[in-house]
C-alpha cells in the first residue's frame, strides 16, 4: 500500500478502501493479494506498532476484526483481542514466553519460510525487536498489550508445541463442562 505512519491522511484513505480476508484456513489477503508472508516481514513488524497505536486505526480495525468474528467458531490471535476486540469471548488465552525464546522461535520460523531474509538477520536482532515492541505495546494508551482478566495464562517458554496444544485443549474442556 506504500503508506507509512507519518502520512495520517494516506492511512485514513487506505483504511476506507481496505479489504482484508482470511481464505483457505490460514492465508491472509488484502484485496486479491496474498500477504501471509508479507505480514511477518521486518518492515511490517516495525511499522505495525506505530500504526496500531493510532486511535482511528484501532477503531477501524476493531470493527473489521469483529465483523470477521460474527460468524463464530473462529480462533483469533493478537495483542488486544481478548481485552478490546472480543472482550466477551467465552474462552481467552494469553500465551507468553520470554523474549529470548520468542526470538529463537521467530528466527527458526524465518529460516524455514524465508531463508534469504534469515541470513540477512540475526537472532539477537529479532530478540531486541521483540523487546522493543513489547515495551511499546504494553505502554501505549490505545489498546495496550495486557492479558484479559478472565484469560487463561500460559507461559510457553519451556513447552513444545504438543504440550501447548494439550494445555489449551484441557483449558477448553474444563471451560465447556
Amino acid at each position: 500500500l506504500g503508506v507509512g505512519p507519518e502520512n495520517l491522511e494516506g492511512v485514513r484513505e487506505c483504511l476506507q478502501n481496505f479489504l482484508f480476508e482470511i481464505k483457505y484456513g490460514e492465508r491472509y489477503f488484502v484485496g486479491e493479494e496474498e500477504v501471509t508472508r508479507a505480514i511477518r516481514s521486518k518492515e511490517v513488524t516495525r511499522g505495525v506498532s506505530a500504526l496500531s497505536a493510532l486511535p482511528f486505526v484501532r477503531e477501524e480495525l476493531v470493527a473489521k476484526q469483529r465483523k470477521l468474528g460474527e460468524a463464530g467458531g473462529a480462533v483469533f490471535e493478537g495483542r488486544d483481542l481478548g481485552t478490546v476486540v472480543f472482550p466477551d469471548a467465552p474462552i481467552k488465552f494469553y500465551l507468553t514466553a520470554s523474549p529470548e525464546i520468542r526470538g529463537h522461535r521467530r528466527y527458526l520460523e524465518l529460516q524455514e519460510l524465508d531463508p534469504e531474509r534469515a541470513r540477512a538477520s540475526s537472532e539477537s536482532a529479532i530478540i531486541e525487536e521483540i523487546k522493543a515492541r513489547d515495551a511499546y505495546d504494553s505502554s501505549r494508551e490505545c489498546s495496550p498489550l495486557r492479558p484479559a482478566n478472565d484469560a487463561y495464562l500460559l507461559d510457553t517458554s519451556l513447552l513444545n508445541l504438543n504440550e501447548v496444544i494439550d494445555r489449551l485443549t484441557s483449558y477448553v474442556q474444563e471451560a465447556t463442562r
